[in-house]
């Protein structure tokens, strides 16, 4: 156990380390990887530091649960919605606060790449491990995807309907994810899809694709004369 610890903290990539899953990161292209080099200092800690095994994870997160760490009057604490002073996304004390059909839940994630999400009322939570990622994206999808597969009350179609908008772009020629877009869109009116589109020429901008992603800035516009994150973007 020494030798070959199940809970260890090092922020530096190259650390050889026996049996570590090593993260990949793309580069430039899509689809291009290559092995992540950051070397932190141990004052990062806190970010990146913490490295353990699936089953070290799922022990800690019954203790948890069950109240092994704190009482459920501080988790409740703990869950309470911080309140910004202008504004803010909904977050707790440390944790992101997810609702998905009146359901809450609380976690966090990390690099694209590591995600933890706790259904309290549901009885259920979500580890989400992997080493890499080809593109950008949110993890926070994928957390509400996988909790709609395993309990139909949490199945969100208007966020599904946000993920097909990234599938279009990602697996397709502009043009024919723009076509899709527009299909999209139309059924359903009601669902904001302007991040989405920031984020996806975003991620054209961070692969050298700065004529694709002009195009999207200037959909966005279009589609959301009103919202300032489009000009920012488009800018």
């Amino acid at each position: 156990e020494e030798n070959n610890p199940s809970v260890l903290f090092s922020t530096n990539m190259l650390e050889i380390i026996p049996n570590r899953a090593h993260r990949y990161t793309p580069l430039n292209d899509r689809g291009k990887m290559e092995l992540d080099k950051q070397i932190n200092a141990s004052h990062l800690n806190s970010c990146n530091g913490l490295n353990l095994t699936l089953p070290k994870f799922i022990e800690w997160s019954k203790k948890f649960e069950n109240g092994a760490f704190i009482s459920e009057k501080s988790k409740e604490a703990m869950w309470a919605p911080f309140h910004f002073t202008i504004g803010g996304p909904e977050f707790a004390y440390g944790w992101e606060i997810h609702n998905i059909n009146d359901h809450a839940s609380y976690g966090f994630s990390g690099g694209f790449t590591t995600a933890f999400r706790t259904f309290p009322n549901d009885s259920l939570t979500i580890i989400w491990l992997t080493n890499g990622f080809e593109k950008s994206y949110s993890t926070d999808p994928v957390m509400n995807y996988l909790a709609g597969l395993v309990d139909e009350k949490l199945q969100d179609e208007k966020a599904m309907a946000i993920e097909r908008v990234s599938d279009l772009f990602f697996k397709n020629e502009l043009e024919d994810a723009l076509a899709g877009y527009k299909n999209i869109r139309d059924t359903y009116p009601d669902v904001d899809l302007s991040n989405k589109l920031y984020s996806i020429a975003e991620g054209y901008l961070r692969d050298e694709q700065p004529a694709q992603s002009l195009t999207v800035f200037e959909l966005l516009v279009s589609e959301y004369p009103e919202n300032w994150i489009a000009y920012y973007g488009r800018a």
